[in-house]
């Protein structure tokens, strides 16, 4: 099996299982030359994150991978507002580093102490309470 891995084999249990990982359920659109993947290099470490590949920008594409030489899918990618990456920024998806790839987790306030409430903002105590 080492030997056949150092000949660039890949068994389907590498990586995470499909639909899992840091770019599972994106849609990933590449474009222009990188400067150290090749096309099918960045595919299939996209695939290997969770991520698919289409060919065409939309509104459902959640990042475009612009190398040198873009053409007329990173000016569409511009035109609807689509995420654009480099290369490097790819490598960051891909380790999960990018903001918007963890998972949307509500923002709860803050516990008010003791300190924090102030006397006007308690209710008022009833009159068998006060001893009157």
């Amino acid at each position: 099996i080492a030997d056949l891995r150092g000949l660039g084999v890949r068994l389907e249990e590498e990586g995470p299982p499909p639909g899992e990982g840091p770019l599972a359920g994106r849609a990933i659109v590449l474009t222009g030359s990188l400067p150290n993947l090749t096309r099918e290099q960045a595919t299939e470490r996209v695939l290997a994150a969770g991520g698919r590949v289409t060919s065409t920008v939309s509104k459902r594409t959640d990042y475009v991978v612009a190398g040198e030489s873009p053409g007329t899918k990173l000016e569409k990618a511009e035109r609807l507002r689509v995420p654009v990456l480099d290369e490097e920024g790819l490598e960051a998806a891909l380790r999960g580093e990018l903001p918007g790839l963890e998972p949307e987790q509500p923002e709860l306030p803050e516990p008010q102490s003791d300190e924090d409430v102030d006397e006007g903002d308690l209710p008022p105590e009833s009159a068998s309470e006060s001893g009157d």
